[in-house]
């Protein structure tokens, strides 16, 4: 059998290998190895069809790796109705914290607003990008507070 792909055909079968991949990649079974070596032989022919940006060798794990462009790809495709609205949620509360911890008691509430609309923004961006692949905790024993 030979099948032909075109590279639009072959990024988007990519896409659905390592999403399928990554789905059924969250329970850790034996069987799941199928899934990761029929991802491993797709995303080895990227090059073949100049898709070599969206995919690299790791030498280390020995592996065909997803690059950040395509991770960044695969994110903006891949939300959900309930994530976008967690997203917001979050990005919305973590605007209103960092506004309310920049502002001066002098402050107009009108600045305040202004800043929380700010931050809100950035968290959007942050989060339409990276999802919440960047978002870290941080408890006081994590900071130096001297």
């Amino acid at each position: 059998m030979d099948m032909k792909f075109t590279q639009e055909q072959f990024q988007l079968l990519m896409e659905m290998a390592y999403i399928t991949n990554r789905t059924v990649g969250t329970k850790k079974q034996d069987h799941l190895s199928d899934y990761e070596d029929l991802t491993q032989y797709i995303l080895s022919y990227a090059k073949d069809f100049e898709l070599e940006n969206l995919v690299s060798y790791d030498e280390e794990s020995k592996k065909y790796v997803p690059t950040e462009d395509f991770k960044i790809q695969l994110n903006r495709k891949t939300r959900t109705p309930e994530e976008e609205v967690f997203l917001d949620q979050l990005a919305s509360r973590l605007g209103s914290r960092d506004a309310l911890e920049e502002a001066d008691r002098e402050d107009k509430l009108d600045k305040v607003i202004e800043q929380k609309i700010h931050y809100h923004s950035e968290y959007l961006k942050e989060f339409k990008t990276f999802k919440t692949d960047r978002l870290y905790v941080v408890t006081s024993e994590d900071v130096d507070m001297d």
